[in-house]
């Protein structure tokens, strides 16, 4: 696992300027690893299963994320991705607070696994047309 984060971080330093990052082995994506990466349009990771803190926080351009297998967004992962206007979580079990908190494009949400959606999650999605939880048993305060 250490020697993934090496590589992300490598990776992360030599394109910072990049459009579109496509990291086909990480399984983790880390803490603030793409913060205000203003000019990033699309996130592939196919075998990411985590993304941390902040870790695409303030991406303001990102239109697509590509993560199939993703099981835990943890807080602030993509606030204020204010171009995002779908993400496909029908895999993820775990979402963090403010996780999506800002994410003025975001219209659509499938979340089949996930049983509690936490504190300001979708707050100021203001496009939001339909959600979707299929396991859901818990809403905290301020969901939407």
């Amino acid at each position: 696992q250490i020697e993934e984060l090496d590589k992300i971080s490598v990776t992360i330093e030599n394109t910072i300027v990049a459009r579109q990052i496509v990291l086909t082995n990480i399984r983790i994506i880390p803490d603030k690893a793409f913060e205000d990466h203003v000019l990033l349009l699309h996130l592939v990771v196919p075998k990411a299963q985590k993304f941390g803190i902040k870790s695409c926080y303030g991406c303001k351009s990102l239109n697509k994320v590509i993560a199939p297998d993703v099981s835990e967004i943890e807080s602030y992962a993509f606030k204020d991705c204010k171009m995002l206007p779908f993400i496909n979580l029908s895999n993820c079990k775990k979402l963090g607070m403010e996780s999506f908190y800002g994410c003025i494009c975001l219209k659509n949400v499938v979340c089949n696994q996930v049983e509690e959606i936490p504190l300001n999650c979708f707050a100021n999605c203001y496009c939001l047309e339909f959600a979707i939880f299929n396991s859901l048993e818990t809403i905290k305060f301020g969901v939407f």
